[in-house]
């Protein structure tokens, strides 16, 4: 999932980080306009209020009352509209229907003297010989357009990046949204819900996702079909055997009533195989509930060292029997959520597989230590032999079901070859690891380590 949110972001962001940058030119570009624009507008402003208004008092000292001429002529002379209000029309301007930004420079103007500029907006009170006020307001000539113009390129930027942002949400999900569902549909798979698929809907996409959607459903279905029907077949293996051992468990009663001194070679041979087959059975089965992850109890917590001292005592009986020994060393305390009866057995096949293995009269050291691995608490097992060890390449190999390591002696005939397996399922479904390395002087160590809960 990790990966996912990170090709979304990744897409999201280049997305968006490319429609900022051009936002950003287009608002750089109005910026300058602007400031091109009002500085244009400065200067004509300062022509306009050096000149004119010396004018203007001129045509009201020479009682010319026909100030719209001279206004004319300004409007003529320069881009700009004028507008001259007397003292009298400040009390009409509603009637007059004058814009408001005009009205307010024109109070401004009979308020205070001097020049009032205002962007491309300006105002100057002209008073006549006879001190009666005047009002003169200029408004550059392209100054309704450009303000609005203006807004909108101001607003542009801001209204294409909200919408773009959006669209690039829309896009990047899009493209990642089926990748999550494939990633959850194959997080599933892994955990054993094999009839995990991705959905028709996914495949109707008509893109290279869609037919990756299809390779993965197939994918998935061959996967199903091949694990059921190994787990059937493991399963039917099983049952088929359990009735041929029934009978021979029944003939060997028989045999013992009539006469067990007659044969008692053959009975011990009897008796020999037929235990072999039920481990073997045994192991078939608990191994065929790894595989499919079908767990018949939720986790629960657990103390490792209890359990892993009650197999030690165990095997240590049988070890002393067989001239060898076990010796428990450190043993911290380490308490993991999972399962009791999986984790007792898994230590039991690692264990009673290094007392086999070991030579006589030595010793299996076994010991329990809380380590920090990869910043998380752990408790690591260690179990040790004195034997031959394993040949480098097969290390990993002992993992694997039926796997045997060539030997000159017996001590691989008395195993079922799924006991090492059957502790690499039960680790693993404890979101554990196991594995083997040959100790430097001589024997064979395995280690399983498990999250401290």
């Amino acid at each position: 999932m990790k990966g996912v949110r990170s090709l979304f972001l990744k897409i999201f962001v280049w997305f968006w980080v490319t429609l900022v940058v051009v936002g950003a030119a287009i608002g750089v570009s109005v910026w300058y306009s602007s400031r091109a624009l009002d500085a244009r507008a400065a200067s004509v402003m300062s022509t306009i209020f050096s000149t004119e208004p010396q004018n203007l008092r001129q045509a009201l000292a020479s009682q010319s009352r026909n100030i719209s001429a001279t206004i004319t002529a300004i409007e003529e002379k320069y881009p700009v509209h004028a507008y001259f209000f007397s003292a009298d029309d400040v009390k009409f301007f509603e009637a007059k229907k004058v814009a408001p930004e005009i009205q307010k420079l024109a109070v401004i103007a009979f308020r205070e003297e001097g020049l009032h500029a205002f962007g491309t907006f300006a105002s100057q009170r002209i008073t006549d010989t006879e001190g009666r006020k005047y009002a003169l307001v200029i408004v550059f000539a392209q100054d309704t357009a450009t303000v609005k113009s203006r807004l909108l390129l101001f607003q542009a930027p801001i209204i294409m990046l909200a919408a773009a942002g959006i669209f690039c949400f829309l896009i990047a999900r899009h493209v990642t949204a089926p990748l999550v569902r494939l990633s959850s549909a194959a997080e599933a798979i892994a955990e054993g819900r094999l009839n995990t698929r991705v959905g028709l809907d996914l495949q109707k996409r008509h893109d290279e996702i869609a037919a990756l959607a299809r390779d993965f459903d197939r994918m998935a279905e061959r996967i199903e079909t091949l694990v059921t029907s190994q787990q059937d077949l493991l399963a039917n293996i099983s049952h088929e055997l359990r009735s041929p051992l029934a009978r021979l468990n029944v003939a060997l009663e028989l045999l013992k009533q009539e006469g067990a001194d007659k044969n008692p070679e053959h009975l011990q041979r009897i008796a020999l195989e037929a235990r072999r087959l039920d481990t073997l059975i045994g192991h078939v089965l608990m191994l065929s509930r790894l595989d499919s992850k079908v767990l018949a109890t939720p986790p629960a917590a657990i103390d490792l060292a209890v359990i892993t001292q009650e197999v030690l005592a165990d095997a240590g009986f049988e070890a002393r029997a067989m001239s060898r020994e076990v010796v428990s060393g450190v043993m911290d305390n380490c308490d993991i959520s999972g399962h009791e009866d999986l984790l007792r057995s898994a230590i039991e096949n690692v264990v009673r597989n290094a007392v086999r293995h070991t030579p006589l009269h030595t010793t299996v050291e076994v010991s329990l230590r809380r380590e920090i691995i990869a910043n998380q608490s752990r408790g690591v097992l260690r179990v040790r032999d004195h034997g031959p060890g394993v040949p480098q390449s097969m290390l990993e190999e002992i993992f694997r079901p039926f796997a045997r390591v060539p030997s000159s002696d017996a001590t691989n005939a008395s195993g079922s070859g799924l006991g090492l397996a059957i502790a690499q399922r039960a680790v693993s479904a404890h979101r554990g690891s196991i594995r083997a390395q040959n100790a430097p002087d001589g024997g064979l160590v395995i280690e399983i380590d498990l999250p401290i809960a």
